[in-house]
């Protein structure tokens, strides 16, 4: 039998589909196929989508709308939310700094791992906020790289590129 208890998102779903309706010419895998399709429809598209969903399960559990941040202006509460974080993510790659040592070998994948632990705090209470207050944090993202993009070609980061 095949697990199918991992697939969290639609595109992870359409690439066991994909594989499996290929495996199903040569192989028995018709439940397994089976199974994947009726989740399909009810994972999660983005990571946007399943962190606004997990939000919502939270209000939920505590009976509070999606917008109330525990009582606080939003913009105040998720603001500081995300700051509060991204200390945590720089106190733990300090952290690893001082036990390890800069020439420590195993220094790299510590900082990896202290940045793992906390960035996807910083990534959740992002899209958060940007869905309270109505942003649609893709487009701004986008018009963001656009802007850099064009700063670096006129050499605002130092010499512009050819």
């Amino acid at each position: 039998m095949i697990d199918t208890s991992n697939i969290k998102t639609k595109q992870q779903a359409s690439a066991v589909i994909s594989v499996l309706e290929q495996l199903n010419r040569s192989y028995d895998v018709e439940s397994a196929l089976s199974d994947v399709k009726k989740k399909f429809n009810d994972l999660p598209s983005s990571i946007e989508q399943s962190v606004i969903q997990s939000h919502m399960a939270i209000c939920k559990a505590k009976n509070m709308k999606p917008n109330d941040a525990y009582g606080w202006d939003p913009s105040i509460y998720y603001s500081s939310a995300i700051a509060g974080e991204a200390g945590e993510m720089v106190n733990g790659i300090i952290k690893e700094m001082r036990k390890e040592g800069r020439n420590s070998p195993t220094i790299k994948d510590r900082l990896i791992d202290a940045v793992k632990d906390e960035l996807p705090d910083v990534i959740i209470y992002s899209y958060i906020l940007a869905y309270i207050l109505g942003i649609d944090l893709e487009s701004i993202v986008q018009d963001k790289v656009k802007i850099v993009i064009n700063r670096a070609e006129d050499g605002y980061y130092g010499g512009k590129l050819i």
